[in-house]
């Protein structure tokens, strides 16, 4: 009699083990107790093809860098968004045309002038919560972004740059310690339509690191 209620024991046990299995795997159980929340489901919105930038702005980050170690900043990262008509498509997009920026002191004077092509851009490209968006530094240092290599030989020699700034440095990082204004400008690819501005500058700092 002992040894059947064993037997009976162990074959009971056997189905509530498969039970549990059967559950688990058919019907999803879970354990007790608080469970963590499901991820989102990644929304996807289609992009129509050939969109025109009608807004832009950006972004620079908070730290300007020293990349050379001569005790001057040079570089900002700087993140820049296009954005199409919103009732076409409401996240940033890329695009075909060049990208500019401008430096200017606080009296408006030009101190640094770049111009990004499509092809500068190619490897900055990254795609975030508001679409798709160009992360690039933005170099005193780069030869090919230096005003002085994108002016004219008279604008190079006329243009009032920053006071006390010879032209000779002009488009290096050696200026006077405070601030300056980042513009951001859309050239599109097609020369008879105009260029799109950004509403706003942005403040960085300039000069010595330890100022």
């Amino acid at each position: 009699m002992y040894g059947r209620e064993i037997e009976l024991g162990r074959r009971a046990s056997g189905s509530i083990i498969a039970i549990a299995s059967a559950c688990l795997v058919l019907q999803g159980c879970v354990p007790d107790g608080p469970q963590p929340p499901r991820s989102p489901e990644p929304i996807t919105i289609d992009k129509p093809p050939e969109l025109p930038v009608e807004r832009i702005g950006f972004a620079v980050d908070n730290a300007p860098l020293d990349t050379d170690g001569n005790g001057y900043f040079d570089t900002w990262m700087v993140t820049a968004f296009l954005f199409p008509p919103p009732e076409r498509h409401p996240l940033a997009i890329f695009a075909e045309g060049d990208v500019g920026f401008a430096l200017r002191d606080p009296e408006g004077n030009l101190l640094a002038r770049w111009r990004f092509t499509p092809n500068d851009l190619n490897d900055n490209r990254l795609k975030q919560f508001v679409g798709e968006t160009y992360r690039t530094p933005v170099s005193m240092l780069d030869p090919t972004t230096r005003i002085d290599e994108r002016l004219s030989e008279g604008e190079r020699t006329t243009e009032p740059v920053g006071g006390d700034i010879p032209a000779a440095l002009r488009g290096t990082d050696r200026l006077r310690p405070g601030h300056a204004t980042l513009f951001m400008t859309y050239f599109p690819p097609v020369e008879d339509e105009p260029p799109v501005r950004a509403d706003r500058g942005v403040s960085v700092r300039v000069g010595p690191t330890g100022v």
